[in-house]
């Protein structure tokens, strides 16, 4: 995975006046569509056979179509997919579901505070399955838009799920991101004052938080924070 956090010099960048209106990503309104469609379909017969044979897996033909259809995905670009989902949830325990323990040991991030709050962000529940890891992984692919990165990043910082970023949130996994990504460990005091920083320049109704309306400005007005959002898988970009 390519780094994610923001650099000292994204984050000193100066910001503008905040939107009234919010934007609601299609991420999240692919992930409410996708509570309402079946996992599995019985009556359908066709189905494709995954190499490698340790890992071998079949997909019903009416699966990949939805999954085609909620994630813009081609079909060669799922069943590719597919067999890294299986190599992923067998690392631990080869039951066609990703825990924590292998998203970490597939990351090399053992342990990572940040590599959780990643994990959550594909899923809450604990336990990812196929669709799922399709879903989170539209943000990271060139099927996936700005409002689907600022909308996956958003969530990975608010780690209470207030709808707003606190300091001390920023504070956790930017400090967790240096450690992990880029061997760098910084004083607290050094680390505070990128976190002030940061908010200076984004939090600007000075309410002490970062809301989404306020993420979504920021980003827009600096994209190359979002291209740092990315997971290194050529079946997620497209043939020229």
């Amino acid at each position: 995975m390519g780094n994610i956090c923001p650099s000292k010099k994204e984050i000193k960048t100066k910001t503008t006046k905040k939107k009234e209106k919010s934007e609601k990503s299609p991420l999240l309104e692919k992930k409410e569509k996708s509570k309402n469609t079946s996992e599995n379909d019985s009556t359908s017969t066709s189905s494709y056979n995954l190499e490698p044979k340790k890992y071998q897996s079949k997909l019903r033909k009416k699966e990949i179509e939805e999954l085609m259809q909620k994630t813009k995905f081609t079909k060669e670009q799922i069943l590719l997919l597919f067999d890294f989902f299986k190599k992923i949830s067998a690392m631990i325990i080869d039951d066609d579901i990703i825990d924590n323990d292998e998203f970490e040991e597939a990351l090399g991030l053992a342990g990572s505070k940040f590599a959780t709050r990643l994990f959550e962000g594909f899923d809450e529940n604990g336990k990812v399955d196929f669709d799922e890891f399709c879903l989170a992984l539209v943000p990271f692919s060139d099927q996936g838009t700005i409002e689907d990165r600022v909308y996956f990043s958003f969530q990975v910082y608010d780690i209470n799920g207030n709808g707003q970023i606190e300091k001390s949130e920023l504070f956790l996994l930017l400090n967790s991101c240096l450690e992990d990504q880029f061997k760098l460990s910084l004083g607290e005091n050094e680390l505070q004052n990128i976190v002030d920083q940061t908010f200076n320049e984004i939090d600007t109704d000075g309410s002490g938080t970062i809301d989404y309306e306020e993420y979504m400005i920021y980003a827009k007005l600096h994209p190359k924070i979002m291209e740092n959002l990315k997971i290194e898988l050529p079946c997620l970009s497209k043939k020229k």
